[in-house]
């Protein structure tokens, strides 16, 4: 399952973005992120809200303005990874490869498969995996 690394699980599905000078974009949390993407403020995201939330994310992201998200505006991310998402091979993302790789990501988050997203799941989510001992 493609998944652009906890960098970007963290920053794009349970960040909230806040603008902080200079066009910086950090991090506010999971909470956040709810209440800024939940549209219609039923408490959960439905497919439509989160591929609007991706959309304003890439656009957040690009910080040249050149329409691509590059691993360098994206942060720290898998290399392979990041390849597995770039379709075309051009070395960046354009809004589609971009959108595809985290729909997949919207149906890992979805752990009880009622196509929507609730808070609880998208913080599951947005935690780095558990490490083995």
């Amino acid at each position: 399952m493609t998944r652009i690394t906890m960098a970007i699980v963290a920053a794009v599905l349970a960040a909230g973005w806040a603008w902080a000078g200079e066009g910086i974009v950090t991090v506010e949390g999971p909470k956040t992120a709810m209440e800024q993407a939940d549209k219609n403020h039923d408490g959960m995201l439905d497919h439509g809200e989160y591929f609007e939330r991706q959309v304003d994310v890439f656009f957040l992201l690009d910080r040249d303005k050149d329409g691509r998200l590059t691993a360098t505006e994206i942060g720290e991310v898998d290399v392979d990874t990041f390849a597995g998402c770039d379709r075309n091979k051009n070395g960046s993302l354009s809004l589609s490869e971009f959108t595809a790789a985290r729909e997949k990501d919207f149906d890992q988050a979805d752990t009880n498969n009622d196509e929507v997203l609730y808070l609880s799941e998208i913080d599951a989510a947005s935690r780095p995996p558990a490490k083995n001992k």
